[in-house]
């Protein structure tokens, strides 16, 4: 038994199996593309539906006059809202000033200014401000009494001359 075909015969087998084949592939990039509708549409019913509970539990208790009434309620709130900011701003601004002048810097020194005692019982004490300015007070401790002494600082300068443990403090209390 012989088999003979001719080329057109041929020819059209593979035609025929070429459409076959594209046919098939055709379909399953239909397919495939049905399916990512499909989910594509499930995910926007989904933020949809999500949507639609938010706005819902937000305007549960509330008819459609009142909705207006409680979106001009909001505005005027955000506004008195604002207002009270750039209050506190500025009273914030204002203390921020003010505190310039309150005791920043602060120094202490122990020490004994005498040969005869024993133990640190004198001390200096620097007090200034963000501008440097304050006072001094030094108490020098005897057996006989403790004398306490106040310097006035200005621009951490002081009009009259200062011990060396003043200046030490002075230079301690203007480092910080």
């Amino acid at each position: 038994m012989e088999i003979r075909a001719s080329a057109s015969e041929l020819t059209e087998g593979v035609e025929q199996e070429y459409h076959e084949r594209s046919s098939w592939k055709l379909m399953d990039i239909k397919i495939v593309m049905l399916v990512v509708i499909l989910v594509w549409n499930a995910a926007i019913t989904t933020v949809i539906i999500v949507f639609a509970v938010k706005i819902k539990s937000f305007t549960k208790d509330i008819n459609k006059g009142s909705l207006v009434k409680l979106l001009e309620k909001l505005v005027r709130s955000e506004g008195n809202n604002s207002k009270q900011i750039k209050d506190l701003e500025k009273e914030i601004l204002k203390m921020q000033g003010d505190a310039k002048s309150y005791i920043q810097k602060v120094a202490l020194m122990r020490f004994n200014p005498f040969d005869e005692l024993g133990g640190d019982h004198s001390f200096t004490l620097a007090l200034l401000d963000a501008h440097d300015n304050g006072i001094i007070f030094t108490g020098l401790h005897t057996r006989e009494r403790t004398r306490v002494y106040v310097k006035n600082i200005v621009e951490g300068k002081s009009p009259i001359e200062l011990s060396k443990e003043e200046e030490r403090v002075l230079k301690e209390a203007l480092t910080k």
